[in-house]
């Protein structure tokens, strides 16, 4: 019996690479391969510690998949994730929060349907989320 719980994400219709973690874990990545191992990172992981856009170093294993070996660029983006509402998502206030994200030259991804990770350039995070803050803020 293993010591500990392993997770594999696989998720159905996406052109990814499965990527493997030291404890066991897998997942799939879309990744943009660079060479000498290297690999950009074009959505974030969720069992590993890379980010959107971070170059990471990942050997080929003997069945084709990918072991992540190390963060060898950070992207430079700041990240934060947020688990949001169906009624916030859908309103369009929360539309126009993303569309600010891509003007500052940021990022988003959601998962799972109501996890949201915001990627922002040092200096832009603190709109985004009192914009977030706000939308998030009980109506009296």
């Amino acid at each position: 019996m293993p010591d500990a719980l392993t997770v594999h994400a696989e998720y159905e219709g996406k052109d990814s690479t499965r990527i493997y973690f030291n404890n066991g874990d897998s997942e799939d990545i879309t990744l943009t391969p660079l060479g000498e191992d290297l690999y950009m990172l074009e959505e974030s992981s969720f069992l590993g510690e890379a980010m959107y856009k971070d170059v990471i170093r990942a050997t080929r294993r003997e069945d084709g998949n990918l072991l992540f070996v190390s963060i060898e660029r950070p992207s430079g983006l700041v990240t934060q994730s947020w688990l949001l509402s169906q009624d916030i998502i859908d309103s369009s206030d929360f539309g126009s929060i993303l569309e600010r994200i891509m003007e500052v030259g940021g990022h988003w991804e959601r998962a799972f349907g109501g996890i949201l990770l915001v990627h922002t350039p040092d200096g832009r995070m603190q709109e985004i989320t009192d914009r977030i803050k706000a939308l998030t803020k009980p109506r009296t």
